[in-house]
């Protein structure tokens, strides 16, 4: 598949398109300002000069130099360090996702298990990879480092855009819109999770999906309803269910106090239901759209250790914040993003980290919004709702006693990460920033005295944090806080001259909107543009002799290394395979079986190996373990390794009793409780080649009479010698041979056993089992030559045609909508006369 579109190439390609469209259409007579053409346009030069290092020098936003803190490409690192080693998710996860989406499209096949990672473990089910999003189908033309920037290009550009056309919807000035796109699009939100985390394809829909509801509140068109469903699979798609929750659970209030005012104008009860029908249609829509790939999430979910840890405990994994620290934390970011250090200058000393509470939305757009708030004269009901809305959305972020326990006792709220509501907050204060713009332009009557009510709020705020936290800084760390103090002084000092000189002059007034609007731009650069690494194309998972080795041994057998080697992620990117990886949402079964060589279990972490010597590991068809360059291997503490491959930045031994992908066992325990099983499973641990713990599949039809132990023919026990042989392995299958035997055998397949998998035993569907509690198992009958092991979900089909039918209704919605539409601007018929 060739990779045609680069980052440039695909930057001068909608340069051009959003050039063109600035001419169409045509400006209406009289006019006397831009239109949203205007704006797009200035919005995409912006985002070019943001991304100066991708237009410019072709480099790639992945922070793969993290790789660089292990061997073997700390061996070539020459002593760089990593530009922000807090963006490891993304070089773990995502982008090696990224890679995985594209070799599953190159090869025709849905991207929906990942064979390299956990021995086996769901992809498209697994929501976060965003596995199904249409962005996505960018791979077809696109290398995945060139995905990883035009992705955070493009949702910044949609995130301004759909603010731009959201707050024009309420009639603000153009310099409104366009200030409000800038501080939303650009907020602290969107720049620490701009590389690719999941969560903004959810946040930068959020104005286009108020819009539409605003639409359909006010005027119940079903092309609004169109909108709304496709915005809404979108969303869903985007791969972070906590932000789609927390999105609707602020779009719904808002509906109904839409409603609640149009009923107050005097519309018809009979049209206010028409229109809160319309609005569930559209959810209802999103829903059947999105089922393609919400299915499969919803079977995987229960089956994921983090929702198992939390049904166990039956309350919140966040619980354990504290009030006082996170609210300090958010509130002092919110006028200094660096109140508490930065990861990019290697000296973060805040609570929990820099990404997970940052809600600043630029000095200048904080001071827009306070003054909003004390000037109420103007927009009075959207401003009362985006303040009650924006305070609670806080009270919550911040865990304020009371408020927060109230909340997350309600249903969903307690499963989900409530203290990423800072999103809602930079969202509100955005629009309220926008409102005082557009008071200026108009000459509402904005006085200095609420500009200066804000301000005072905003120095009282940063002295009395600093004082409340300075006690136990180094000296370093108080000289670094003070020069950011420093600098928030000089842009609000400079806001607030703007704000006096446009009361004073009125040659100024008239120019204030779009000097608020550059200092936006100007705070955006100043403290977001280096936030993001950049890196050379040749330098993203560079391939080594090493990692050349590993994947001449894919499908064979797998790897893995000493803390510090071969970053969790890189079987994706270089084609191997690996017990373990990195995925938020791991099944529990799998991690109860790697704790026994972790040392630990957790429900969310994917921890070090610290037991190489562990039966498991021969278990799981490990032969080969890397080590450090010039490595003796007696760190693994084993005494079947020797020397396998000796490179360039590492070495690698292999081990000599590591079971086959696929194996005979001698012995088999049935046993239909689950937990039963596992406890049976550990008694013969130190016996995982001879005996087996069977437990009947989801899909078993029927369940077989196998004795406690499987009686052996004397002439077939020499078969056990020939280990079935793997003839074809890919993304959703494995075929194994086997030769012919005069008695039944038992077979154990070191693959995560996960409902949807089915096994043919020489053309015929027979009954697959769990194995040895997270595994896969077969009886063999005797003759049996070939084994097919598949993934054909019956959720995954009936997911693919409720998005069909789904797909199929909003057509149709769609072409009502626009005949409706039509008719009603058609010109009256005239009556003929004869």
């Amino acid at each position: 598949m060739p990779d045609t579109l680069t980052f440039r190439w695909f930057a001068l390609a909608g340069l051009a398109v959003v050039i063109l469209f600035k001419g169409w259409p045509g400006k209406r007579p009289g006019r006397r300002e831009p239109g949203w053409q205007d704006a797009a346009l200035i919005y995409w030069v912006v985002l070019l000069a943001f991304f100066w290092k991708a237009f410019l020098l072709d480099l790639c936003m992945v922070p793969a130099d993290i790789a660089h803190n292990y061997y073997p490409w700390k061996a070539f690192a020459n002593g760089v360090q990593p530009h922000n080693p807090l963006l490891v998710d993304i070089a773990e996860s995502v982008f090696p996702w990224m890679n995985l989406a594209k070799d599953t499209i190159a090869a025709g096949e849905l991207p929906l298990w990942n064979f390299s990672s956990y021995c086996g473990t769901p992809f498209a089910a697994n929501l976060v990879s965003a596995a199904f999003h249409p962005f996505r189908l960018l791979l077809f033309v696109m290398a995945p480092e060139d995905l990883a920037t035009v992705l955070p290009f493009l949702r910044i550009f949609i995130a301004a855009m759909g603010m731009f056309l959201l707050l024009k919807n309420w009639r603000l000035s153009w310099t409104a819109c366009l200030t409000g796109g800038f501080i939303f699009a650009f907020c602290g939100v969107h720049m620490v999770w701009l590389s690719n985390y999941p969560e903004i394809n959810v946040t930068m829909l959020m104005p286009w999906i108020f819009l539409c509801a605003d639409r359909i509140a006010k005027q119940g068109n079903l092309l609004w309803l169109v909108g709304l469903a496709f915005l809404s699979v979108l969303q869903f798609l985007g791969g972070h269910p906590e932000t789609s929750f927390h999105l609707y659970a602020g779009v719904i209030p808002f509906f109904f106090w839409l409603l609640y005012r149009e009923g107050k104008k005097g519309v018809a009860g009979k049209i206010l239901v028409q229109r809160v029908s319309m609005f569930a249609g559209a959810g209802v829509l999103g829903l059947l759209l999105a089922a393609v790939q919400l299915l499969p999430f919803l079977e995987y979910l229960p089956l994921t250790s983090r929702y198992q840890e939390i049904s166990r405990t039956g309350g919140n994994l966040f619980l354990s914040l504290d009030f006082i620290e996170v609210f300090k934390n958010i509130t002092a970011t919110l006028v200094n993003p660096d109140f508490f250090g930065n990861p990019v200058d290697g000296n973060f000393w805040g609570y929990s980290n820099y990404n997970e509470q940052n809600t600043h939305i630029t000095v200048t757009g904080a001071l827009l919004a306070f003054a909003a708030i004390f000037n109420r004269r103007e927009n009075h009901g959207e401003k009362a709702f985006f303040m009650v809305a924006g305070l609670l959305a806080f009270l919550v972020a911040v865990r304020t006693p009371g408020v927060f326990e109230l909340v997350v006792s309600l249903p969903l709220f307690k499963h989900a990460g409530n203290h990423r509501l800072i999103f809602f907050v930079s969202f509100f204060l955005s629009i309220l920033a926008a409102f005082s713009v557009s008071d200026i332009k108009e000459d509402k009557g904005v006085a200095p005295g609420p500009v200066l009510a804000g301000a005072l709020l905003m120095v009282l705020m940063a002295v009395g944090f600093h004082f409340s936290t300075s006690a136990h800084l180094t000296n370093d760390q108080m000289i670094y806080r003070v020069s950011k103090l420093c600098l928030f002084l000089i842009y609000l000092g400079a806001g607030l001259l703007v704000f006096v000189a446009g009361a004073k002059f009125r040659s100024v007034k008239g120019v204030a909107p779009m000097l608020f609007c550059g200092l936006v731009v100007i705070e955006i650069f100043a403290w977001a543009s280096d936030y993001n690494t950049f890196i050379r194309r040749d330098a993203i998972f560079p391939t080594t002799p090493v990692t050349d080795f590993l994947k001449s041994k894919t499908g064979r057998s797998r790897v893995v290394s000493l803390p510090g080697v071969l970053m969790k992620g890189s079987e994706l990117v270089f084609g191997f395979d690996s017990p373990t990886g990195m995925d938020p949402m791991k099944t529990a079964n799998f991690e109860k079986i790697m704790s026994r060589v972790s040392g630990r279990y957790s429900a969310i972490n994917t921890f070090e190996l610290n037991a190489f010597d562990s039966p498991w590991l021969d278990f799981l068809n490990v032969k080969y373990y890397v080590a450090g360059p010039s490595s003796s291997g007696r760190e693994f503490g084993r005494e079947d390794l020797f020397l396998a491959f000796q490179g360039p930045g590492a070495t690698v031994f292999r081990a000599g009793n590591a079971f086959s992908r696929a194996f005979w066992v001698d012995r088999v325990i049935l046993e239909d409780s689950h937990e039963k099983a596992f406890a049976i499973t550990l008694d013969h641990e130190d016996m995982l080649d001879t005996v087996a713990v069977f437990e009947p599949g989801d899909d078993t039809v029927k369940k077989y009479s196998i004795p406690v132990k499987g009686e052996i023919d004397p002439d077939d026990v020499a078969g056990h010698d020939q280990e079935p042989e793997i003839l074809e392995t890919g993304s959703k299958k494995v075929t194994l041979r086997v030769e012919p035997s005069r008695a039944r055998r038992y077979l154990v397949l070191g693959m995560q056993f996960y409902p949807g998998w089915h096994l043919m035993i020489d053309g015929r569907e027979s009954n697959l089992f769990r194995a040895d509690y997270a595994f896969m198992g077969a009886v063999v009958p005797p003759g049996a030559q070939r084994l097919e092991f598949f993934y054909d979900s019956s959720v995954v089909r009936t997911g693919i045609g409720l998005s069909l039918g789904g797909l199929v209704v909003t057509l149709i919605c769609l072409v009502l909508g626009i005949l409706k539409t039509r008719k009603r601007f058609l010109p009256a018929r005239r009556p003929l006369h004869g």
